[in-house]
C-alpha cells in the first residue's frame, strides 16, 4: 500500500522539474511511486534534462523488483533498485553526489522515527544545496515521531525547510546550504 494523491505527484514533479538533480536517491521506494514523480523531468521518456543516476533503496525485495519492472516498462532510464537496508548502505550505492533525497522508510518498529538518523547518516553525501524530501510528515500517525527530524531541517546546515501539507500525508521540502 502507497499512499499518493494527485496534487503530491504534483508536488514531486515540480520538486524535480524546479531543481534539476542529476544524483537521486529514495529511501523505502517500494513500487517507485513517489520516485516516478520526482525524477520524471530528468529520467522519464520525455526528460526535460538528462539526469545521470537514480536509485531507489528498499528491503521488501517484492517491491524492488515491481520497481524495476514499473520504471522499465515507462521508458525511465540511469535507473537502479537495489534491496538494502538504507541505514547501512549510505553512499556506497551512488556514483556522485545526491542533489535530491527522499525519505519515506516504514520500519514496523519505529515506523517512520528513522527519518532523523537516516537523513544524519545520508547528510554528507549530499551535495551542497542539495534537496530534501521527507514524506507523512503531516500524517497524525507519525507526527510525534518526527518531530526531531523536523527541528532538525528547520535550522543548519539547511537553509530553507517548509511543510506542505497537501495531503493527510504531506511532505517536508528542505534545502541544504550550498556551504554544508
Amino acid at each position: 500500500m502507497t499512499a499518493l494523491t494527485p496534487l503530491m505527484a504534483r508536488v514531486l514533479h515540480a520538486c524535480g522539474a524546479a531543481v534539476r538533480p542529476e544524483g537521486v536517491a529514495v529511501l523505502g521506494s517500494y513500487a517507485g511511486n513517489l520516485m516516478m514523480w520526482l525524477t520524471a523531468a530528468g529520467f522519464g521518456p520525455f526528460r526535460q534534462y538528462a539526469g545521470q543516476l537514480a536509485v531507489g533503496v528498499d528491503v521488501d525485495e517484492e517491491a524492488v523488483l515491481l520497481a524495476r519492472a514499473n520504471f522499465s516498462m515507462a521508458g525511465y532510464q540511469n535507473m537502479q533498485f537495489r534491496t538494502n537496508d538504507a541505514f547501512s548502505t549510505a553512499g556506497s550505492l551512488m556514483v556522485g553526489a545526491v542533489d535530491a533525497l527522499l525519505i519515506d522508510i516504514d520500519d514496523p518498529v519505529e515506523r517512520k522515527g528513522g527519518y532523523l538518523s537516516l537523513l544524519q547518516t545520508w547528510l554528507p553525501y549530499l551535495s551542497p544545496g542539495a534537496l530534501v524530501i521527507a514524506h507523512d510528515v503531516v500524517h497524525p500517525r507519525f507526527a510525534e515521531s518526527l518531530k526531531g527530524y523536523l527541528d532538525f531541517v528547520s535550522g543548519p546546515p539547511f537553509v530553507a525547510s517548509t511543510t506542505l501539507p497537501v495531503d493527510e500525508c504531506g511532505v517536508a521540502v528542505s534545502a541544504l546550504g550550498t556551504s554544508a
